[in-house]
């Protein structure tokens, strides 16, 4: 007995939906909305939509049956026969309310009103050249739609006072025949003073190809172009835009469903307002009330910017209440705030600066800083607003050029950032600097307590001045990711050795749980992973008081090719609630009873994000008083080996000079970095020539030989870029002394930069640890190209072979040349970017088959050595040798060239 209660109520659970969906749909009123085009017609779609945004408005339960009928294009009586048959047997009468959408739909129903099925009320939209066949009808009522031909032509010809001419543009369907009589009507008024070009009941190649010779002083009235006089059907705003796009004389139209596909505009009839009375006399009608008095659409005038610029009007000229459309969108407009709020957060910094140099207290200085970050808060919040807004303005948008419109200013908001971005850490770096060289100097307690705070604030305000930028890099989509083989074990190792110092400091104990089945590498994203994680520790640490950290991975699938990771932090710390929950992944969101904690709210929303771009996903389980745990999941290759590269042990300071000799040259415009620079390049032993623009580097490099030029990307009189070619100009490479750029980190910089003829990068602000890495670095380059211009026989043997080149025709080799000097550098940059090994041997094999015709004896050879004999770790030895060899046969080619006269 139990057991068929169970099923009885099992089916009762099962049934019950579906039998209250039915009886919902028997309640339901049925609508139908017969429209007199095919689909794809603009002001019929407006008219839909506006009708249904109504109904959806209302608490009556309605079904929308809609019929495309045709009728505007197929208006036989044999047609219009089918149509009763067909929906005789569609809906026989089970119809409660019909609304008919223009003449052609409306004339059908007055016509076989009585062989229809249904009986119910019906509701016209109609227009009033036709409004004898329609008035008088039993049960029905409507909207009639009516154009102003006179008053869009007296606007036209009040903006156009010198006009003569006035040409009609109209098809041949029964509705357009009506258009064009109520035309040739109110036309009779002007033959006195205007001459009429007829362009209606043609064909559409001929009215094409017509507007293209319409004489001066000419004006157009477009009704409509449904159907031509070779039977083509033509969706009127799509062959307007063409129609406009050959004209040489304005358009003029009377429905706004054409404003933006070429009319300058005019007294138009409102799509969007006739639907709306229509659907508002249907609702009347369904709930009993008795609707007996037709209503008239309405009008207004409207007009688009982009022709009013193209035909040179002045809006001013205008009638009163018109409306304007696609008016274009200026830089200030769109982010006048950000500028006014970023320009204020630099001349406060600069203002705290000043106050760093001269020597103030450090009690002011850290009070500053606090209201700085305040500052750069409150502005990074209204900066957040400000895209948030953006971003929904984007999606509104509809047509694709407002969308470009929008993705050029994200752009220029890019760039802004990036700019400002060079000019906070600049003086940063001058803060950041000075405060490191003054913690190794000898200082009393105090001293050292101020001047630790001053560089905590520092790095704090840096930190979120990064946070904001990687936000934007990451949202513009310009984050360059690049995977790598790795050990995951290696890898938490790692993560735990960063965050264990701030663990210990408040008695915490961090856990490591590897699941054992990973002991194989993987190939993966493994920077930006190492980011999330730390972050995420990083976070556990900074809210949890007592007990412990776990940092866990596990081993969720797994075959020959692919693995999937799951990761997760966890803590004991103070939990978040429900609705925190809900948004803690939201840019700049801080949880509330966290908010004693210093913070941006950008970690969390960063990680998300690069999570994703790993193709996992990040969640939280928490809590409120128990504790939280992040996770995600991410899907891996595997390796089938790793080559495991170790890095120099820094060597002690006081003899990397000896280790690393190199003369070296300074050029930076700010007098206060200049000096933070000497002072650190004399820690590690180096004593330095400084220059404060581009020129006076230029000048010193051609006077003394170095070894390694640092120059700053932006400085008075010549900036880094213009010095670089100069000195590149100067030398040939394998004299030419190491080129570095000294600037702040920007999107893309480091190709845009590579691209430019720098060796090397050392990013602001400058660190000891940075700048012995970077020295490092140059100091291999330097004893490598070395090595390769002493083993290198190139200035010793033929480049090019002569006899090759003397029979080639001139044309041919300057269109080969300038090939050569194009390629060779954009596959040396493409190599330099981290190209796989395979890769770069396809590349000089393409290389040497281009130009395998004009006898490139040595550039032949060291392609065959790179594809033969290149490895993981000789191929930078290649590169330099390609670079070097590039520049001598590009020399020889030249050379062959006729000199061209400017």
């Amino acid at each position: 007995m139990t057991r068929a209660l169970k099923i009885i109520f099992f089916l009762i659970i099962i049934l019950l939906p579906s039998l209250l969906a039915k009886e919902q749909r028997k309640l339901a009123k049925n609508i139908l909305i017969l429209n007199s085009y095919n689909y794809g017609m603009p002001w019929q779609q407006t008219v839909n939509e506006a009708i249904n945004r109504f109904f959806d408005r209302t608490n009556i339960v309605l079904e929308i049956h809609l019929e495309y009928t045709g009728l505007a294009q197929m208006h036989t009586p044999g047609f219009k026969q089918n149509l009763v048959d067909l929906y005789t047997h569609k809906y026989r009468n089970d119809i409660d309310l019909v609304i008919v959408v223009d003449v052609p739909a409306a004339n059908f129903v007055a016509q076989y009103r009585d062989k229809l099925p249904w009986k119910a009320p019906v509701v016209f939209i109609s227009d009033k050249q036709d409004q004898d066949k329609i008035l008088g009808i039993k049960n029905m009522v409507g909207v009639f739609s009516d154009v102003d031909i006179k008053a869009t032509l007296d606007v036209a010809l009040t903006l156009h006072p010198d006009t003569e001419n006035i040409a009609v543009i109209c098809g041949c369907s029964p509705v357009e025949q009506l258009y064009e009589k109520a035309a040739k009507e109110v036309l009779e008024k002007y033959r006195d003073h205007y001459s009429v070009i007829n362009l209606t009941g043609l064909s559409m190649k001929t009215v094409l190809s017509r507007v293209k010779k319409l004489p001066p002083r000419t004006i157009v009235l477009y009704l409509l172009t449904i159907v031509d006089a070779e039977g083509k059907d033509f969706i009127p705003r799509k062959i307007l835009s063409k129609i406009s796009q050959n004209s040489t004389a304005p358009i003029y139209g009377l429905w706004d469903s054409l404003l933006g596909g070429g009319i300058v505009g005019g007294r138009v009839s409102c799509a969007e307002f006739d639907g709306v009375q229509a659907a508002e006399i249907a609702v009347k009608i369904l709930k009993g009330e008795k609707v007996d008095k037709n209503v008239d659409g309405g009008q207004k005038f409207l007009f688009d910017m982009r022709q009013l610029k193209r035909w040179n009007i002045n809006e001013k000229k205008l009638p009163k209440l018109s409306e304007i459309f696609y008016r274009e969108k200026t830089l200030w407009d769109l982010y006048r705030f950000q500028i006014i709020t970023i320009s204020c957060l630099v001349i406060q910094f600069l203002f705290i600066l000043q106050y760093v140099v001269r020597g103030k207290k450090a009690n002011r200085l850290q009070k500053a800083c606090d209201d700085l970050e305040v500052q750069v808060d409150k502005g990074t919040t209204e900066l957040n607003e400000l895209n948030k807004a953006l971003e929904t303005r984007c999606l509104e948008c509809v047509e694709v050029k407002k969308r470009e419109a929008a993705q050029v200013a994200n752009k220029a908001k890019s760039q802004f950032l990036a700019n400002m971005n060079h000019e906070i850490r600049t003086p940063m770096n001058a803060v950041i600097g000075v405060s490191e060289l003054l913690s190794k100097t000898q200082l009393d307690e105090q001293q050292r307590k101020y001047t630790k705070i001053l560089l905590d604030s520092s790095k704090h305000i840096l930190y979120i001045i990064n946070n904001i930028l990687h936000l934007s890099k990451i949202e513009s989509n310009q984050l360059n990711l690049e995977t790598e083989v790795f050990k995951v074990e290696e890898c938490l190792c790692e993560i735990f050795h960063m965050v264990s110092p701030e663990a210990q400091k408040k008695d915490l104990k961090i856990n490591l749980d590897i699941d054992e089945r990973i002991d194989f590498p993987v190939r993966g994203y493994v920077k930006p992973l190492k980011q999330v994680l730390i972050n995420l520790a990083s976070n556990a640490i900074k809210f949890t008081e007592h007990g412990s950290i776990q940092i866990s991975v596990q081993l969720e699938s797994c075959d020959d090719s692919y693995a999937r990771l799951l990761f997760s932090v966890k803590d004991t710390g103070l939990g978040i609630c429900e609705e925190d929950r809900q948004r803690i992944f939201d840019d700049f969101y801080q949880v509330q009873h966290q908010k004693d904690y210093k913070g941006t709210g950008l970690g969390l929303s960063i990680c998300k994000k690069l999570v994703e771009i790993m193709k996992g996903k990040l969640g939280v389980r928490s809590d409120l008083g128990r504790g939280s745990e992040f996770f995600f999941d991410i899907e891996v290759f595997r390796a089938k080996d790793i080559v495991v590269s170790y890095d120099a042990s820094h060597s002690d300071t006081g003899n990397f000079f000896q280790k690393h000799p190199l003369k070296i040259l300074v050029a930076e415009d700010h007098e206060t970095n200049r000096m933070v620079l000497t002072d650190t390049f004399s820690i590690l032993g180096y004593e330095i020539d400084v220059v404060s623009n581009g020129q006076e580097a230029v000048n010193y490099a051609m006077s003394s030989e170095y070894d390694l030029i640092f120059v700053d990307i932006h400085m008075p009189i010549m900036d880094g870029f213009e010095a670089t070619s100069c000195i590149r100009e100067n030398f040939a490479p394998e004299h030419c002394p190491l080129i570095a750029g000294l600037t702040a980190e920007i999107f893309d910089e480091e190709d845009y930069l590579l691209k430019n003829g720098w060796d090397d990068l050392l990013y602001k602000p400058v660190t000891i640890e940075k700048l012995r890495d970077t020295l490092q670095r140059c100091y291999h380059k330097k004893t490598r190209r070395k090595t390769i211009t002493t083993n290198h026989k190139l200035l010793n043997s033929q480049v090019v072979d002569r006899k090759v080149i003397a029979k080639i025709d001139k044309d041919y080799l300057d269109v080969k040349t300038q090939y050569f000097l194009n390629k060779v550098p954009e596959v040396i940059g493409q190599i330099e970017n981290g190209l796989e090994l395979k890769d770069i041997r396809k590349k000089v094999k393409e290389l040497k088959k281009d130009f395998k015709d004009l006898g490139l004896r040595r550039f032949t050879q060291v392609c065959n050595e790179i594809h033969g004999d290149a490895t993981s770790e000789n191929v930078d030895y290649f590169v330099d040798s390609l670079k070097i060899c590039y520049y001598w046969t590009s020399e020889e080619l030249k050379s062959y060239l006729p000199t061209t006269d400017n």
